[in-house]
């Protein structure tokens, strides 16, 4: 029985025999992206090195009738076949055949394996706003979650604790937004990695948030930004807090939980300020989320009502 994560959802027959993958190997250019992906990943691994004047030992056929993202792959004596229905099937199918040859140590079982998900979305959620991480530290994350196929990445980039998007529109939630004062309670403190007192955080460039998304991308996996508000939207406020009930000043969060302190529902100046900020200050994006906190309700209830 054949060994990959996730667990394969179809059929799988072994055919007799064995290939054994060439250090020096060639792969049918249909899909450049998923190959190149496939290439990286094999170069890690130290022991194959693609040739592009060598005989391809990879193959790719097209059956249009596959489900989405399902694929099928024949290894025979002399070549593997990738059977999809485009490029995200195809990569699949050569990320399965990546676990195969590692597996193996580069000696594949003859075999004919069909695969589907089970799940049309699969994904990890990564909280930034409490916990910064920098680019390469995302980047190992989306790889991660592409060697076992998810396919959403949902980033969370604004909570009451940082603001972690470039805006040019508005630079406050860059200068007084992406950072605040670490409390004694806060897990780095206890862990002892920063002090009490300490300024933590950061935020990433539109240039940075293109190159995650394109990173994500190659790697099949949609990237889902969250901006969080009207509750958990301090940090936003911290910059602007004449977007609060009251207008009275408030710093970023040093601790976790639920802050009263949200946007002003009865406000006439904070949509425009929020179509604003959605409309262009959090470009770019593929998709997006708005999250209504539970620490909304005293505050927007009579809003939400009207709305509903």
């Amino acid at each position: 029985m054949i060994n990959i994560l996730p667990a394969f959802n179809g059929n799988y027959e072994e055919l007799g025999g064995t290939f054994v993958f060439p250090e020096q190997y060639g792969i049918e250019n249909i899909y450049p992206v998923a190959n190149e992906v496939f290439v990286r990943r094999l170069n890690r691994v130290g022991c194959f090195t693609l040739d592009k004047n060598s005989r391809p030992v990879i193959f790719f056929d097209t059956l249009e009738k596959l489900a989405d993202e399902a694929y099928t792959i024949r290894v025979d004596r002399e070549r593997v076949t990738i059977i999809a229905n485009g490029e995200k099937s195809a990569f699949y199918g050569l990320t399965t055949l990546y676990q195969m040859l590692v597996m193996g140590h580069g000696t594949l079982k003859c075999c004919v394996l069909c695969d589907s998900p089970r799940f049309l979305r699969r994904g990890v959620m990564l909280d930034v706003c409490r916990h910064f991480f920098d680019v390469e530290e995302v980047k190992r994350l989306i790889e991660q979650m592409s060697l076992l196929k998810m396919n959403q990445f949902h980033w969370h980039l604004s909570d009451d604790q940082g603001f972690r998007m470039e805006s040019e529109c508005f630079p406050e939630l860059n200068k007084i937004s992406a950072y605040r004062r670490l409390s004694p309670d806060d897990p780095l403190v206890k862990r002892g990695i920063k002090n009490a007192g300490d300024t933590y955080g950061g935020f990433y460039t539109k240039a940075q948030i293109r190159e995650v998304i394109a990173y994500a991308k190659a790697r099949q996996i949609d990237v889902i930004p969250e901006i969080e508000l009207p509750g958990h939207g301090s940090t936003i406020l911290a910059a602007f807090p004449q977007y609060t009930c009251s207008g009275q000043p408030l710093g970023v969060k040093g601790t976790f939980g639920i802050h009263e302190r949200i946007f002003c529902a009865g406000s006439d100046e904070v949509y425009p300020f929020l179509y604003e900020l959605l409309g262009k200050g959090a470009k770019p994006r593929q998709s997006f989320q708005i999250i209504l906190a539970p620490s909304i309700w005293p505050t927007w209830r009579g809003l939400l009502l009207k709305i509903k």
